[in-house]
């Protein structure tokens, strides 16, 4: 995400500046993680490494409900929202297309 994050500011001084401050974001965190995982003991560090697969699992398993929009409470998002966003990102589209076009965009013309 960071990489996409640094492509899209388009130039690479920025792009640059992007990643080095991504990185000094990250550092604290990760030298935190790995200074509590050298803290525990060898028997806490073998239960977490059993529990971690399951818990691998049960995320993919709650990203594959909430994409398949079966409307679960709580878990699918609503399909009017996703309908909205479709409909805003298309009308974008088609408004962009015509301006590249030379065409005036239809939210634009007047009667």
């Amino acid at each position: 995400m960071a990489i996409a994050g640094a492509l899209g500011t388009g130039n690479v001084p920025y792009a640059t500046l992007f990643m080095v401050l991504f990185g000094l974001g990250t550092l604290p965190m990760m030298l935190a993680i790995s200074l509590a995982g050298n803290m525990l003991s060898s028997k806490i560090r073998t239960k977490l490494t059993k529990i971690v697969p399951y818990v691998i699992v049960f995320v993919g398993l709650i990203f594959v409900l909430r994409g398949l929009s079966l409307g679960i409470p709580f878990l699918s998002p609503p399909e009017d929202k996703i309908k909205q966003k479709f409909e805003q990102k298309l009308e974008h589209t088609q408004t962009r297309g015509s301006i590249l076009s030379g065409e005036t965009p239809a939210c634009c013309k007047t009667e």
